[in-house]
């Protein structure tokens, strides 16, 4: 199959005073653009491949195929590191169904601090329940918004699960599960669905369930049987032209592709896939760039960089990219009253 390579060159400066000069580490990192779907279960059609594709009614939409064992990619939960500004009250709502207050970001500039090569949008939203306190307008960059259902990042658990809302999530063996994890589960990443019931989990064990013939924007998230291979479709939002589907077709088609469970996100607007166009390792929406709504949280795809090592002495190093400025772990570019917000989130295994 025909394709061409989109490849961004991280840089790796080996840092450490007083010891030996060792020249820079490097890795690639490559969407792959494909012109059509590839064969369920191809390895070598890359690791991580994009291509757009047709519903059964000739409807554009756009694809991402992840292979989650491969070593070099990672699949993560991006969200700001920042909990948002609402008073405490608000913070902890158990009659709500969630927990975590965070704050809209642009997609680009959220993607771009954690250096993933694509991603899409997940969870569903809204301002504080208080609408005197925090209105009911535009989506802005910066408002202070709650979060519906799961969201779970590099292990820390930042919203709490709504049984109605079906998370997707990865372990610790890096393999995607469609479902709510259960106690003993290990949870390296999640995010949750749009809405309840069928529409919210359209494919299901191989099944198309959803039975809305309601036209919208979408983006899902699915998974094979094995949960090796990880699926993402998105058409892009009405400002951006996307394509307006049907559940059931996008059902059929990520059925088709090589999914046997998928969830629906929020769509709309907020139907989002950024995807790195090879150009000084920038990013770039799929559709019309010129419209991005902001976004809390996201499903991204990172390269993974290979440890180095001092020869003789088996030191690993830390390296530094161009375009991450704060970390995620560990409370990264927060102050201790954010990071002690964050403290009540609890670590979910």
């Amino acid at each position: 199959m025909r394709c061409r390579i989109v490849t961004i060159v991280m840089t790796w400066w080996v840092v450490l005073a007083g010891v030996l000069d060792i020249a820079p580490h490097t890795i690639a990192a490559a969407v792959r653009v494909l012109d059509g779907p590839p064969v369920i279960g191809d390895a070598g059609a890359g690791p991580v491949v994009y291509w757009q594709d047709r519903t059964a009614n000739n409807r554009l939409v756009h694809f991402l195929r992840v292979d989650l064992a491969n070593p070099n990619y990672e699949v993560t939960t991006i969200m700001d590191p920042h909990p948002g500004l609402m008073p405490a009250e608000y913070l902890v709502d158990p009659t709500k169904g969630t927990d975590v207050t965070t704050v809209l970001r642009n997609p680009l500039a959220l993607a771009n601090e954690n250096n993933v090569v694509a991603a899409i949008n997940t969870n569903a939203f809204r301002y504080g329940w208080n609408t005197v306190d925090f209105g009911k307008s535009s989506w802005v960059a910066g408002k202070p918004i709650m979060t519906f259902g799961l969201v779970v990042q590099d292990g820390v658990q930042r919203s709490q699960k709504q049984d109605a809302r079906i998370p997707l999530w990865i372990d610790n063996n890096n393999r995607a599960h469609v479902g709510h994890p259960g106690p003993d589960d290990q949870v390296k990443q999640a995010v949750a669905n749009w809405e309840a019931g069928t529409d919210g989990w359209p494919l299901q064990n191989g099944q198309v369930a959803a039975t809305s013939t309601t036209r919208y924007l979408r983006t899902l998230a699915g998974t094979d049987q094995t949960g090796r291979w990880l699926y993402l479709l998105a058409t892009g939002s009405t400002e951006a032209g996307g394509t307006q589907i049907t559940l059931p077709e996008a059902a059929a088609l990520m059925l088709a592709r090589g999914s046997y469970n998928a969830i629906n996100f929020d769509g709309g607007g907020s139907s989002t896939m950024l995807l790195d166009n090879g150009v000084n390792g920038a990013l770039r929406a799929v559709e019309d760039p010129s419209y991005l709504r902001p976004l809390p949280v996201m499903l991204a795809v990172r390269a993974v960089p290979e440890p180095s090592a001092l020869a003789g002495f088996g030191l690993a190093v830390f390296g530094l990219t161009a375009r991450r400025r704060n970390g995620l772990k560990n409370g990264g570019g927060m102050s201790s009253v954010q990071v002690s917000q964050l403290a009540q989130f609890t670590s979910f295994k």
